[in-house]
Order: structure tokens, then sequence, then C-alpha cells
């Protein structure tokens, strides 16, 4: 069952009420036949849960997120378990007196569980029964009144922060700014007249948003539903090369022995390697915690956070990182790209083509 979403839309008149009604719908017939092309026509929302905790006051402007498409049953209109839609933050600011935190999200590709990619343009949106609507077929779609709703979180409202339109507000961002209009669909009154408590937005995992296509996106289904579950399956001949026989990595003067079911691997022309085995091997301090799916590096000299799917470290004085590719979990074990280890360890890294060994060495 989806979870109930608070939307404010632009509108000229302030009204309160609104019953909540949540969409599910079933999976057509077409969609589970395999390896056919698949079209999914401007309007149609895909329902998603984040898998990255995002801030008004802690996240920033180009972090990269992922969230996973709610799926319910075997796929939704031909996305099988597993798929990931990738965003990144556009707008990030924090609480600031009376003025409310902001958070605006971009959602731009669609990353299915073979590995394979797909560009998309949308935008936000609520899962209310006045935003959406639910097909014969199973398609969740935007009502028409909200095909081009321009939406971004702000610190009013419910806890975490809800979705408003600033009318293209550029200043100072409050109460007044905001104009609820009749689909709004949360107690409008409430909010004019209650508390007006700025906050910042806290968006935790597992927050279900609605992402509506602008565009149509096309792709290739796969030819079976039966992928296993996100981002533990095993990459594909499309999505990773492996490793050569006789590859070899050097931390310093120590050879990394990696475990038969740890390999390296590359993906594109990046190296990817277990975080574990790495880490120990120079013994570093480390800690990965399930619930909000976050590594952390706690060495006495350097402390790093990194979200599994991100590709933006938060290193311990605040300051943010880009790496070479986001972490990823594959088979039960994380790994990570060469980026991140140089950034962990304070090392510097090079390839060595004659020897065919990745060496890292004190800066």
């Amino acid at each position: 069952m989806l979870q109930q979403t608070t939307i404010f839309r632009v509108g000229r008149t302030l009204t309160s009420g609104l019953a909540l009604a949540l969409l599910v719908g079933s999976v057509p017939a077409g969609a589970q036949s395999g390896g056919q092309r698949v079209t999914l026509e401007t309007g149609t929302v895909i329902p998603v849960v984040l898998e990255n905790q995002l801030t008004s006051n802690n996240s920033r402007k180009g972090d990269h997120f992922t969230a996973k498409v709610k799926i319910d049953d075997k796929s939704y209109l031909g996305l099988p378990q597993g798929t990931r839609v990738e965003g990144v933050v556009t707008e990030a600011k924090a609480k600031r007196d009376k003025d409310p935190g902001v958070l605006d999200l971009d959602f731009r590709t669609l990353r299915l569980p073979d590995g394979k990619t797909y560009p998309i343009t949308s935008g936000l949106i609520g899962l209310d029964n006045k935003s959406v609507e639910t097909r014969e077929d199973g398609r969740i779609v935007a009502k028409e009144g909200h095909k081009r709703d321009d939406l971004k979180y702000v610190g009013y409202g419910a806890a975490a922060g809800a979705l408003f339109s600033l009318l293209g507000n550029r200043g100072r961002i409050s109460i007044e700014n905001l104009i609820l209009g009749s689909a709004a669909g949360y107690a409008a009154g409430a909010l004019i007249k209650g508390p007006k408590e700025a906050r910042d937005v806290v968006l935790k995992p597992g927050t279900e948003v609605g992402v509506r296509l602008d565009k149509p996106v096309r792709f290739a289904r796969p030819a079976t539903n039966e992928i296993p579950d996100d981002d533990r399956a095993p990459l594909t001949p499309d999505d990773t090369a492996r490793t050569t026989d006789g590859f070899a990595v050097l931390m310093g003067d120590r050879t990394v022995v990696f475990p038969q079911k740890a390999q390296p691997f590359q993906l594109g022309d990046t190296w990817m390697l277990p975080v574990k085995t790495m880490l120990d091997t120079v013994n570093i301090r480390y800690k990965y915690n399930n619930s909000t799916r976050t590594l952390e590096v706690m060495d006495s000299n350097n402390s790093l956070k990194v979200g599994v799917g991100s590709q933006i470290a938060v290193m311990g004085d605040g300051a943010r990182r880009r790496l070479d590719k986001p972490v990823r979990e594959v088979n039960g074990t994380l790994f990570a790209s060469v980026k991140f280890f140089e950034l962990a360890t304070q090392m510097h890294a090079h390839y060595d083509q004659s020897s065919n060994t990745l060496i890292f060495n004190e800066r």
C-alpha cells in the first residue's frame, strides 16, 4: 500500500479537507511477456521509495540519491522488481529564523536490475486521489490539473515537510508565499491559523514519492521477471567487465588478498573494490548502518560518510567529495571506487600497466 503524501499546488482559493485515497493498480497483462520494448507515456506516475536520507540543512545541490520503484507484484508496467530511479538534489536551503527549509529533487535516470539505464524528464507529484488516478491497465497517471505542477518540499505542515508550489518566488520563503489550491487536500485552514513553526525538511529512507514523467520513456524490458531483488543481484556483462587474471592491489607494501566471493571488477573504466577487504588490510575502522544504508569510515585521522547508491562522500569537516562511481552492494558485499579509498585512506592510487597492479601509496 502506498504511503500518504501531502501535496499543495498553485491555486486562487483556499479550501480544506481531503480524504487521501491511496492508489495501487494491477499489473497489465501486456507487461508480463518478456523481452519487448515498453513505452511509458507522458503523465505516467512511478511510485518510488527513497533509499537515502535527504534534508534541507545537510544535503547540498548536486548530491546524488536513489529511490526504489514501489512494486507490490512482479512488475509495474514492465518495470521489474529491483528497478531504481536515480536523482539529484537541485536545491537545498536550511531553515533560517522564520523561513522554512526548502528541498527540491530532480529524478533523472531509470535503472533496471540488469544495469541498463534510461534518461527521464520528470517532476514531483503527490500520490493522493486529487493528484493522480489509476487506469484500468493499472497505470497511475497525473490528473489533468497536475500534469505541470512544479513542486518542492518546504518545512511546513507534516514533520518531514510538504510539497508546495512557490509561485516562482526567488526571495524569502514564508507562509505568505504559498498559495494552496482547491486540490491541496491538507487542512489549509489549520495550517494558516494554527502553528506556523518553520522547520527543516527531513526525508528519511523509506519516504514514498511520486515521480511524474513529463516526457515518454522507452526501454527494453528484461526477458524475465525472475531477477533477484535490488542491487545485490550479480552484475551482468552489459554492466561490468570482470577483472582479468593476474590483477592485484597493493596498499603500500601489503598485497590485498581478496575472498573468492568478493573479487574486484571494472565498472566502465573504474575499478570497484570490496570495502571490508580493503579497509581491513590497512586497519581502518568503519561501520555500516543497514537501516539507512550508510557507510561510515571512522579513522582517527580521517572520517567520511557515504550512502549506498550515492556518489557523494561527506567528509568529517562537512566538505563534499565526488566519487568515480556510487558505492554499490553486490551479493551482500559493499564495493567502492578507487576515489573512495583514496579519501578513506589518505593514500594516492595509480595503475601500473606492466604488472597489472593498482598501487596505493602514502601521499
